[in-house]
C-alpha cells in the first residue's frame, strides 16, 4: 500500500493513519469480503451450470451410436 498511496499522500495524513494504511491489517480487511462476495458468485454459477448440463444430458435420450453413412462409388 505504500507504494500504491506514494510518499506525498503518506505525508499529508497524521501519523497513526498512514501506519494503519501501511499496516498488515487493512488490506486483508479491505478485499475479504467482496472475495469472499465474488468466489460465492463463482461457485454458485458452476453449480447451476453442472444442474443445467446434468438435466441435457438426462433429456437428451439413450445411447447415441453414430451410423455408417459413408457410401463408396466404384
Amino acid at each position: 500500500m505504500r507504494n500504491l498511496l506514494g510518499p506525498e499522500s503518506l505525508a499529508r495524513l497524521p501519523i497513526s493513519h498512514a501506519d494503519y494504511l501501511t499496516g498488515r491489517a487493512f488490506f486483508p480487511k479491505l478485499i475479504s469480503e467482496p472475495f469472499e462476495q465474488g468466489l460465492s458468485v463463482a461457485f454458485d454459477f458452476a453449480i447451476a451450470a453442472c444442474l443445467v448440463a446434468a438435466v441435457v444430458s438426462l433429456l437428451r435420450g439413450g445411447r447415441y451410436v453414430h451410423g455408417e453413412t459413408a457410401t463408396t462409388k466404384a
